[in-house]
């Protein structure tokens, strides 16, 4: 079984995902791997996101973020891939 590495653009959070996974993912979504795994945010910056916290709000929550300039339609992409229901997060427990 093959496995890839996402790393989030926002928090540099990796988890390993299967190829499987990944190509469900991108028909989906109608992308190729390469620009999924380059536009991945984690569970838990979206649900920070859906929180209403900027990047940079995120980003000043964990130490050595990633220093990615994000914009505001590489952020719209990275939510839509990204739809959480989720109210929790891991990072709003975390104190700066």
């Amino acid at each position: 079984m093959n496995s890839h590495l996402l790393v989030c653009a926002i928090t540099g959070k990796k988890r390993k995902t299967t190829t499987a996974y990944l190509e469900s993912v991108c028909k989906k979504h109608k992308l190729t791997p390469s620009q999924y795994i380059e536009n991945y945010i984690s569970r838990e910056a979206a649900v920070l996101l859906n929180a209403g916290k900027s990047v940079d709000e995120i980003r000043a929550m964990i130490p050595n973020p990633p220093t990615r300039v994000i914009g505001d339609n590489d952020l719209v992409l990275m939510r839509s891939l990204n739809v959480t229901k989720h109210k929790s997060s891991k990072l709003m427990d975390t104190k700066v």
